[in-house]
This record gives structure tokens, sequence and C-alpha cells, in this order.
């Protein structure tokens, strides 16, 4: 799973950067499948999971597409926030759901 691979990652390089308190990953899935990735990520992976399972915090933010031909129902655009003393100061969004470019941890770090 691509997304798996960029988490851990993203969660190693925590570990190796400064000024990183958190890192958030806000899935459009159920609480159960949510806790199955959390679970694969493992408990030091330094990630927090949200459970977003209905879409309604990602449709808010305009990152909700609709995947139903293949996943059955509405899925996440791949998207970074970086923010700073509780202010966005980069959004990222990959052009296409398969992609990652914008959104590796290098990149979001070189943000920071």
């Amino acid at each position: 799973m691509q997304s798996t691979v960029n988490i851990k990652a993203s969660g190693r390089r925590l570990e190796e950067a400064k000024g990183i308190n958190d890192i958030y990953v806000v899935p459009v899935n159920d609480v159960f499948v949510t806790k199955a990735w959390k679970e694969k990520l493992g408990p030091k992976s330094g990630v927090r999971f949200l459970a977003n399972d209905k879409g309604a915090f990602t449709f808010v933010l305009g990152l909700l597409f609709d995947a139903s031909p293949k996943l059955g129902g509405p899925r996440a655009k791949r998207y970074a926030f970086v923010v700073d003393s509780n202010k966005v100061t980069h959004v990222l969004v990959e052009a296409s759901p398969p992609d990652i470019k914008e959104t590796t941890a290098d990149n979001v770090l070189s943000k920071l």
C-alpha cells in the first residue's frame, strides 16, 4: 500500500526533524479500517489518526472525490497541510489519486 509506505516514511522523518509536533492522518474510512491502518504502522510511528468515516471534514476542505466505481464511495485526495502556530502555511495536494509527489515526506519537510 503506497499510503502506508509514505506515512511510515513521514513517521521516521518526524523523529529526525526538529520542530514537528505531530503528524495526523485523516482517512475517509470507517473506524475499523482506520484502526487496522494505524496498527499496521505500529504504535511507535508517531502518527495520529482521526476517523472521518463519512468524509465531512474532507468535504469541507474541498478535498473529497468520488471513487465509487473503484472503491465504493467518496475518498480523500492525497494531501498534506503544514501548520505553524495554528496557521496553515502550505497546502500540498496530489493532482491524481495514485500520485505521491507533492505529499512525500521530503517535500513536506522542505516547506518547514
